[in-house]
């Protein structure tokens, strides 16, 4: 967890109905430019500019890279010019929280006009005005002026208007530094779930894709067909009932998701788990797996997913959760799956999938390296979690006053090794033309 020791904070209780002492209430149009420089349509059609699109946001503060491109050639919403220093807000589906704030910036760098540029001015920290943007309470204002049906959006006007709490600018500086401490610790901690992601991905897919193995179709490998589970609705889940699994349950590492729906029991006479089971998902997220493990929860499975029990002489499920992971198995659901309104493929398909069959030995030697990583990587996610956690109860303790720092507070941010290193976002500057007027 990062180190909040050096930090020095009195606690106070905040107004319901006012700003702590010292601070006022201000909008963001009289903080900072909203939209401040546009690209003229008169622009030299040669002069080359980095264009971020709508999605150059992969997640929040992350920016990826933008795409060098001729202003003859560029979208017609390629018209906001963006400085360092400057905040970038996604206004459609702003529930998605696709906001950054610019690090770096090339001279020539140009977003989107699905963008709400911010530029701070002198009287507010950046920084401090950017954890703003982060917060729950900015997100639901915005959620509430969304406009629109398939791409809900907001207005420039919804962002000038939406107002804040502001502390003298040494204080602002002071919960910026405090905040963005722990983004950094956040974003550090990312990068090592994502790289021992990557290494566990190679070392698998070089071990499973070794000569000399035997293959076998999936059915052969089972002690019976396929089996789609139960076509019945959802009911809220009891401590002592059966929990309901359905594909929106699992999550992206094959993990099932902490919210919980129940079923009937009489509903899930048949469709009862035991452990070792595999269950793979025919339609929606075609080819999510999840292998179902000793628990003291009773589960059963929804339609959409497909039951596979494995002969244990044969095939280990845990050696084929670990197949279903690999690019190998994704290539082959990619080629398979039938792109209609609803992708799918059906229990016979997914029984014709070939899988490797090394001797028991070789499965559980291959098993227990996969353990490793997973757990290397499940602590490094729990301590991810408890930082998101720590910067949730801080975000909104810091940035209403209930929680209020000293003057000597930051003397020793980033110090910490838990503090980490500021990564650069933004994309590479490319040569090209200044914009006119600069």
């Amino acid at each position: 967890m990062l180190c909040l020791g050096s930090f020095v904070t009195n606690n106070r209780p905040a107004e319901a109905d006012r700003p702590p002492d010292g601070w006022g209430l201000a909008d963001i149009a009289s903080l900072a430019q909203v939209n401040p420089e546009q690209l003229a349509s008169g622009t030299d059609p040669d002069y080359l500019l980095e264009y971020l699109d709508i999605g150059a946001i992969e997640q929040p503060g992350i920016i990826g890279a933008g795409r060098t491109v001729r202003f003859a050639d560029a979208p017609s919403r390629a018209r906001r010019i963006v400085r360092k220093g400057d905040l970038l807000v996604a206004t459609v589906r702003p529930y998605l929280r696709n906001f950054a704030r610019v690090r770096e910036a090339p001279y020539n760098l140009v977003a989107s006009t699905g963008y709400a540029v911010i530029r701070p001015g002198d009287g507010v920290d950046g920084r401090f005005l950017y954890q703003h943007v982060l917060s729950s309470g900015f997100v639901e204002y915005l959620k509430t002026r969304m406009i629109g049906s398939n791409y809900p959006a907001v207005t420039a006007h919804d962002v000038r208007s939406y107002r804040l709490s502001v502390p003298p600018l040494s204080e602002q500086r002071k919960i910026a530094a405090i905040l963005s401490s722990v983004d950094d610790a956040v974003e550090k901690t990312q990068a090592v779930i994502g790289q021992a992601q990557l290494v566990k991905r190679g070392v698998m897919e070089e071990s499973f894709t070794r000569n000399g193995w035997r293959t076998l179709p999936l059915i052969d490998a089972c002690v019976a067909r396929g089996q789609y589970g139960a076509n019945v609705a959802k009911r809220d889940f009891e401590p002592r009932g059966i929990r309901y699994i359905r594909i929106t349950d699992i999550d992206e590492d094959g993990a099932l998701k902490d919210a919980a729906v129940g079923i009937d029991a009489a509903d899930a006479d048949g469709y009862l788990l035991q452990t070792g089971d595999v269950l793979i998902a025919r339609s929606g997220s075609v080819g999510k797996s999840y292998l179902h493990g000793a628990t003291g929860t009773r589960h059963a499975f929804a339609g959409y997913l497909i039951r596979f029990r494995t002969d244990p002489k044969i095939l280990l499920p845990q050696f084929l959760r670990e197949y279903l992971d690999t690019r190998t198995y994704w290539r082959w659901v990619a080629d398979r799956r039938r792109v209609t309104a609803q992708p799918n493929i059906n229990a016979r398909e997914y029984g014709q999938l070939a899988v490797p069959c090394p001797p028991l030995g070789e499965q559980r030697r291959i098993i227990r390296i996969a353990a490793g990583f997973s757990v290397a990587i499940q602590s490094a996610k729990a301590d991810l979690h408890g930082r998101q956690r720590l910067k949730q109860a801080l975000l909104s303790a810091l940035l209403i006053g209930k929680l209020r720092v000293t003057p000597d507070s930051l003397s020793r941010v980033g110090t910490r090794r838990s503090c980490g290193t500021p990564r650069r976002s933004g994309p590479v500057p490319s040569h090209g033309t200044r914009p006119p007027g600069r």
